[in-house]
């Protein structure tokens, strides 16, 4: 094993003290000593020529240093540190670069800052210090003047990273496994002193090529196809509309949207093939294979998929130009240790679990089931058909289970969809290499080939409308993830996987097949069960939207969540395509049981109704001052459009029977268990303190709100556990420290959705 796959050999080590320091986090110094040990007792012990136990030991010692690593990654230690830093209240001078490129995130900017030095005001001005780490910087605005690579510097307050448990989605791990322990938030960038990167160098060179290629395909195509062109070639996805998004996730062929490993063979490909006609030794194309790889994983921003095919492709490019033979296990196993020894947090990843699994998939099954039509390998038919029906097969079963753990569905369709739409998009890519070739040596050639490309895309859009609409059934599997049961499932599947594969050739595999098969089947069962007892956990998701707030209310039914929503203001968009479908199909919910409407604009009342039409919602209700413009936009839809009956509510509080809702023409309350939810559209404490609150009550404010201390006060003594809004503003004249720099320190209990993001409260009923 270890002279035959050191690569694969070594990876478990590094696995394993990666999972270990996740599972028990312990001080990095301690993971360092105990790799110096390790490491030491290694040496002395090859040194009296007891190899295999020096070399088992040495692997022990890089184990260590991965978890080291791991724990250095996540927590930090130091005196510099932000982690140490974070805590304190002060405003800091911070000085740094941006280490990525910025994310667009409903109204606001993101991007990821590596801090060198910070600056704090003490009684003798501004003192400096040195520091480590990195912040996520958020600015309250939708801004590309931040870019890659500039340094910058902004007067701040740090603040921690927000509990995992505020969320559905564990967002304080997901953002320390990316090195992030702290954030700031920023009104607007005038304030921020911005050093543009060098215009010299790798990051600069690939720059302007991106630039070059969006400019073209721009230029050349229609503003879908060039959507979907940068999507499939350098994995840019901003400009997609969500309807075709929707059509590549019910598809089951979403990844083609995220830059894989067969982009990079295609772009390798096309680069031989350009590199034909040149007269160019061996050494001299290998050097010219790598460089475009190396461009063209720059160009796709470094995706888990690319780096793990451009290392692998490196290796293969440099073990064939040293002329040494080499083992594809070997090579991935490389690749993922090079990976996981630069940034450890990526094992934990789904983009890179998804690309190693199913590389991993591909290399295990494919020549296994290949050789069951070793007769008719060298048939044409055999290398265009056989073979890509084995790989699609092969790759959608693979990543079928983490598919199915993540995102809890499972298109029923995905493997005859990926049949058909994988070659369609590969030969896209092709025309679109081909494009940008043209275009680059004739303007006019391009434009001629960019029109026969935008055919092909349109096609391309009329089958995913084929295999991925309305009717295209979806398996749902529940909150899997919040299963006990899921992990060993998905464990026992692999398993399953790989006995059967070698069953092909073996009589004891095969009986252990049957065996596992069994196994499994019981698993599920269990599953089923677990996810039936965790479905009577209600849940309640509030997420900020344009202009309010909207929550969704799971009483039992994991399918059929209730919607609320106050506040809802018209936009230039579909508000309902855009902003309330998307919401709800990160929350796995495909249909709504109750509508119910607080206030809303009249310009946004007509995307409501048309949701309610499109999820098929039994009832909406709505307050009584909207009857009248709900009547008027029904006769303009006309009746067959809004299928559920409206019914109003005003004035006296009305009670939903065996639903734990009371309505009012100002709130909405919602019991269960002792647990009260209050959801309102203005903060009228007259109203709120007239009646009793349950104690560990909710309060949500659908509207921008501008408190004072002594009122949020109020509230929390009033029995309001948690209160939660849609943006928190500063009044003009505001008790709060800093209030020069607009800076806020807010309490536990209070939550502002602009800054926090979606709150998820879990209640057991």
């Amino acid at each position: 094993m270890i002279r035959r796959h050191p690569s694969v050999f070594l990876l478990g080590f590094v696995v394993s003290g990666i999972i270990i320091a996740d599972y028990f986090p312990l001080s990095p110094q301690i993971f360092l000593l105990l790799e110096a040990v390790c490491f030491g007792v290694a040496l002395l012990l090859i040194f009296r020529r007891r190899r295999s136990e020096g070399a088992v030991l040495a692997c022990v010692a890089v184990g260590l240093m991965s978890a080291f690593s791991f724990r250095l990654h996540i927590t930090g230690f130091g005196s510099n540190h932000l982690r140490q830093i974070v805590t304190s209240s002060a405003t800091y001078e911070i000085f740094g670069r941006t280490v990525d490129w910025p994310e667009f995130k409903g109204g606001r900017t993101e991007t990821i800052v590596e801090i060198d030095s910070l600056s704090r005001r003490d009684n003798s001005g501004w003192v400096g210090r040195r520091a480590e780490g990195r912040l996520l910087l958020k600015v309250t605005d939708t801004t590309t003047a931040l870019q890659r690579g500039d340094r910058i510097a902004f007067r701040a307050r740090l603040y921690p990273v927000l509990a995992g448990e505020r969320h559905e989605f564990p967002y304080a791990r997901y953002l320390n496994l990316r090195g992030i322990l702290a954030q700031a938030f920023m009104p607007t960038l005038l304030n921020v002193r911005i050093d543009r990167r060098p215009t010299v160098g790798f990051i600069s060179l690939v720059d302007r090529v991106r630039s070059a290629i969006r400019s073209s395909l721009e230029r050349n195509l229609s503003p879908q196809a060039s959507a979907l062109a940068r999507g499939f070639l350098i994995g840019e996805t901003r400009d997609i509309s969500p309807d075709i998004y929707s059509l590549f996730r019910d598809s089951g062929t979403l990844h083609l949207l995220a830059v894989s490993g067969s982009n990079v063979a295609l772009v390798v490909l096309f680069a031989v093939w350009v590199m034909r006609p040149f007269w160019l030794g061996v050494r001299s194309r290998s050097v010219v294979l790598l460089a475009v790889i190396a461009i063209f994983a720059g160009l796709s921003y470094g995706e888990p998929s690319v780096m793990r095919a451009t290392i692998m492709a490196a290796l293969i490019i440099g073990a064939r130009l040293l002329g040494r033979t080499y083992d594809l296990n070997n090579v991935i196993a490389a690749a993922a240790l090079i990976i996981l020894l630069v940034n450890p947090g990526q094992l934990f990843d789904v983009g890179f679990q998804l690309s190693f699994v199913t590389a991993w998939g591909l290399i295990f099954f494919v020549p296994r089931l290949a050789a069951l039509f070793g007769s008719w390998h060298e048939r044409t038919w055999s290398r265009w058909l056989v073979l890509p029906v084995i790989v699609a097969l092969v790759a959608q079963i693979v990543s079928m289970p983490i598919v199915a753990y993540y995102f809890d569905r499972v298109p029923v369709f995905g493997v005859v969809a990926n049949l058909i739409i994988v070659p369609i998009v590969s030969l896209a890519v092709i025309g679109l290499l081909v494009l940008l070739a043209a275009d680059l040596i004739w303007p006019l050639l391009g434009s001629f080939i960019g029109s026969i490309v935008d055919l092909w895309m349109q096609g391309l859009v009329a089958v995913l409308h084929w295999m991925g609409g309305g009717n295209v059934p979806i398996i749902h599997l529940g909150r899997l993830v919040d299963s006990p049961f899921a992990l060993p499932a998905i464990l026992i599947a692999y398993l399953l996987m790989m006995v059967t594969a070698i069953a092909i050739t073996s009589v004891r595999a095969r009986r252990l097949a049957v065996i596992l098969a069994i196994v499994a089947a019981n698993v599920a069962v269990a599953i089923a069960l677990g996810a039936t007892f965790l479905s009577a956990d209600a849940r309640v998701a509030v997420e900020r939207v344009p202009g309010g707030v909207a929550a969704i209310v799971w009483t039992g039914n994991t399918t059929k969540p209730d919607l609320i929503i106050t506040g809802l203001s018209r936009q230039s968009y579909p508000l309902d395509e855009r902003v309330l479908q998307p919401m709800l199909h990160r929350h796995g919910s495909e249909k709504l049981s109750r509508l119910i409407l607080l206030n809303a604009d009249y310009s946004a009342l007509k995307d409501i109704l048309r949701l309610s039409a499109t999820l098929g919602v039994d009832t909406v209700y709505a307050g009584r001052d909207l009857a009248a413009s709900i009547g008027d936009i029904r006769k303009g839809m006309g009746d067959s459009t809004l299928q559920a009956p409206v019914r109003f509510f005003g004035g006296q509080s009305t009670a939903l029977e065996q639903s734990g809702y009371s309505l009012s023409q100002d709130r909405i309350t919602w019991r269960l268990n002792g647990t009260q939810f209050d959801i309102v559209d203005q903060v009228r404490f007259n109203s709120l303190m007239s009646s009793a609150v349950q104690p560990g009550g909710t309060l949500v404010i659908g509207v921008q709100w501008y408190p004072s201390a002594d009122d949020w006060i109020r509230l929390s003594q009033a029995g309001y556990e948690r209160i939660i809004c849609a943006k928190i503003e500063q009044p003009s004249e505001s008790p709060w420290p800093d209030a020069e720099l607009g800076l806020d320190a807010l309490p536990d209990y209070l939550y502002d959705l602009s800054r926090s993001g979606p709150v998820t409260i879990r209640l057991s009923q």
